[in-house]
């Protein structure tokens, strides 16, 4: 049996219309009596199916209702509106009258009276109790209806009547073995909590949008689940149930909590409807749902903060723990999402970073302390990072440099120290390094890009799409692009180890000097092309590319660099993704230089002007015969020439939080990633797409076997498709259709995907256009 609700009641209507052709002759109508207008709302609807169902009204003949005259009229097929199949038997619905109403033929009503014959020379759709059909009984009945296990209440009676139109129409509806009023009304409303919220937000305004009959069933859901009455005038009463999480309000405030930011109006609210006082018990008010309690619950923790300034860097860190156990719990509540307890979440990164700092190091030889850094140290620099990028507010900044400063500077002091002794004592680790051929086929150099920060990227990557190596190399001395950046270049070989020092420039072995042109030069001498831009990308043929202005920011922001990270992640993926998509199978990624970040400004080493030949805030070279107890060590281009290095992670300026060209790890040891994506398109997919509203009609040729088509609004992350993704099928035509409506008219991408998720095409387009 159907369990369509539309096709039932066709099928028990028509059904009352049969008869035993050898016993009884046809039946001339069937009436369908509703004494109380429940069946009303789906008639016209009805009508749509059945061409013969007429309506006792006033005179209309396009929606085939009129008095009885007219019915009869059509029943005898005298008029030419009675146009349906001669064996279909007419059906009279008659509102507002009943069996007995039909029954009482001495007093009848005279709009009915010319069609009371009809219950003898025809039928009734009635019960086979001899009632008249309500919505309940159909729903519940097993032989005509829908046989549903139906709570009895009055409240599904009503609601069954209030969303009669939605069984209707909804051809798919799955039942549940009791049926009560919950169900029905989540019908209309799939989603009562965001309805509750909508409301919530946009008042009066929101409630007249709806039909009048939804209006009585959200009013309904209100009164009779969350126990109010939508009148706007109560909002801060209704509020505080919110905010106090009562009963069935703690399903409202989950969905808020989802997607807060959907409802910026209920934050203003919430900080109006907080109870006044205590309570104690289960009346007691939740921490967590009312934005005061945070806020107040941050300026405390900003003004500890800001007090670790007073303590040993050991009692600093004790202090830290102990505010995570009063603060980490905030990282939980929704105003955490919303960038309302910023310092709550840069205490995470600060407990990492000084469980970080307490793990001892093996500091033997540069090799044993480079093994701990690349598996551990670097941990402690990304959170130290981390802990100052999420702040936004300058109070807050300045409350997280006062704790680096008090912890991470002398952290990272002491083991700056401790690796330029290491050097001192053994300076042809970077003297005689190895000057190696380069032979990848694609190579993307990639400004200042530390070891830390590199790490982190590469732990973001999909592994399922890539193959990653990360391997480390030396840098030449000292650590600035000029020196170093040669190195790590298929050029490497063509530059002369007898340099003039000019600005640590290095020259060609023609005596040229290495300029940016002159690098260019450089690279097609050695079969390399630089590409400035993924069009100019030809598989077969070497290239070198350069993204990111790390180093640009570093000067010129000083700590604001931290808030440029991840703006440099999306930069690189998206270039790798561009690197497979135009056919390369395999990217070498290097860099310059590291760097090291001192919130809160390094400390100054003096240099008198006089002693200067050429100075950089980490390097310098002195006049010859000026007397220093600095660090010195070769030039890598040309060892005769000494250069003299700041002392730990001191500058040669003052008020400086940025800075490289010395002696560090930071500084000094780079990462050199090797990324292979096996599933890389071999050649360009060609793609053409025709808006037409939110559906997107799309041919597609030369897609690989099982690629796939979704739409993003960034390509670069697969979270942000709004379509479902489609398999391209050898014919190439792809439909996509965007669903939510507030997306038209937006920037977006069409993005193509291979076997193992790997961006093979993209395309920009405005949907819709």
């Amino acid at each position: 049996m159907s369990k369509n609700f539309k096709d039932r009641l066709i099928v028990s209507i028509r059904e009352a219309s049969r008869y035993d052709s050898g016993n009884l002759t046809a039946h001339v109508a069937v009436l369908w009596p509703d004494p109380e207008r429940q069946w009303l709302a789906i008639i016209e609807l009805l009508q749509q199916e059945m061409p013969e169902l007429l309506v006792l009204g006033d005179y209309d003949p396009e929606k085939r209702t009129g008095p009885a005259i007219w019915l009869k009229c059509m029943v005898e097929r005298t008029l030419s509106q009675a146009n349906w199949d001669k064996s279909v038997v007419p059906v009279i619905y008659l509102p507002g009258i009943s069996k007995n109403n039909l029954k009482n033929l001495q007093n009848a009503d005279p709009p009915i009276a010319p069609l009371m014959e009809y219950q003898y020379t025809g039928t009734l759709w009635i019960h086979r109790n001899g009632k008249e059909w309500t919505i309940p009984a159909f729903l519940q009945n097993k032989e005509e209806g829908m046989g549903l296990n139906i709570a009895q209440d009055n409240e599904t009676r009503d609601a069954s009547q209030k969303v009669l139109s939605k069984i209707f129409e909804e051809p798919d509806i799955s039942y549940p073995s009791h049926v009560s009023s919950d169900f029905l009304y989540q019908l209309l409303f799939k989603n009562e909590v965001q309805s509750i919220l909508e409301w919530m937000s946009k008042g009066d305004e929101y409630l007249t949008s709806m039909e009048p009959e939804k209006q009585q069933v959200f009013t309904s859901i209100c009164k009779n689940k969350y126990e109010f009455v939508p009148v706007y005038k109560n909002i801060i009463s209704i509020t505080e149930s919110l905010g106090m999480k009562t009963g069935k309000w703690a399903a409202v405030w989950d969905y808020f909590i989802m997607a807060p930011g959907r409802f910026p109006e209920i934050i203003n609210l919430l900080e109006k409807a907080k109870p006044q006082g205590t309570r104690e018990g289960m009346f007691a008010i939740p921490d967590e749902t009312w934005p005061q309690i945070n806020a107040d619950a941050e300026e405390a923790l900003r003004n500890a903060l800001e007090e670790i300034a007073r303590l040993s860097p050991e009692n600093a860190v004790s202090a830290i723990k102990e505010l995570e156990k009063e603060h980490g719990r905030r990282r939980s509540w929704v105003w955490a999402s919303l960038g309302r307890a910023n310092l709550a979440q840069s205490l995470a990164y600060l407990v990492t970073m000084c469980e970080g700092m307490e793990q001892n190091w093996d500091a033997t030889s540069v090799e044993s302390l480079k093994n701990w850094y690349t598996e551990k140290g670097c941990l402690v620099d990304y959170a130290a990072l981390e802990s100052l990028a999420v702040c936004k507010s300058e109070k807050e900044k300045q409350a997280v440099k006062i704790v680096l400063a008090s912890v991470y500077t002398p952290w990272l002091e002491r083991l700056t120290k401790r690796f330029q002794k290491l050097v001192e004592e053994n300076p042809e680790l970077f003297t005689q390094l190895e000057i190696k051929s380069a032979e990848d086929e694609c190579i993307l150099f990639v400004d200042a890009f530390r070891y830390d920060i590199a790490k982190h990227w590469l732990e973001g990557l999909n592994p399922k799409k890539y193959k990653i190596n990360i391997d480390t190399a030396w840098i030449p001395l000292p650590s600035l692009t000029p020196t170093c950046k040669p190195f790590l270049s298929p050029i490497a070989e063509r530059v002369s180890r007898e340099s003039n020092c000019t600005d640590f420039r290095p020259q060609t072995k023609e005596k040229k000097d290495l300029t940016t042109f002159q690098f260019e030069s450089e690279l097609d001498k050695v079969s390399y092309t630089m590409v400035r831009h993924v069009s100019e990308l030809k598989r077969g043929e070497k290239c070198w590319m350069e993204i990111g202005k790390v180093d640009q920011f570093g000067h010129s922001e000083q700590s604001g660099l931290v808030h440029r990270i991840e703006e440099l992640f999306s930069l690189i993926e998206e270039r790798v993704q561009d690197v497979f998509a135009a056919g390369f199978t395999k990217i070498r990624i290097v860099t310059d230089h590291g760097w090291l970040l001192v919130p809160g400004g390094m400390p100054r080493e003096k240099l008198p002007k006089d002693h200067i030949e050429t100075r950089w805030g980490r390097c310098a070279v002195l006049k010859e015969g000026v007397p220093s107890e600095l660090l010195h060590l070769p030039w890598f281009w040309n060892e005769s020439v000494m250069i003299a290095y700041a002392p730990g992670i001191s500058f040669f300026k003052a008020n400086n939080e940025y800075a490289h060209g010395g002696v560090s790890l930071q500084e000094c040891l780079v990462p050199v990633i090797d990324i292979q994506a096996e599933g890389a398109a071999l050649k360009r997919i060609s793609m053409e797409m025709k808006w037409t509203g939110l559906r997107c009609n799309m041919d597609i040729h030369d897609a690989p076997e099982n690629a796939r088509i979704e739409i993003r609004t960034k390509h670069t992350d697969e979270k942000t498709a709004i379509t479902e993704p489609k398999l391209i099928k050898g014919d190439g035509k792809v439909t996509l259709f965007i669903e939510d409506a507030e997306y038209e008219n937006t920037a977006a991408f069409i993005v193509i995907t291979d076997l193992n998720g790997n961006v093979i095409e993209k395309r920009q387009t405005i949907i819709g256009e």
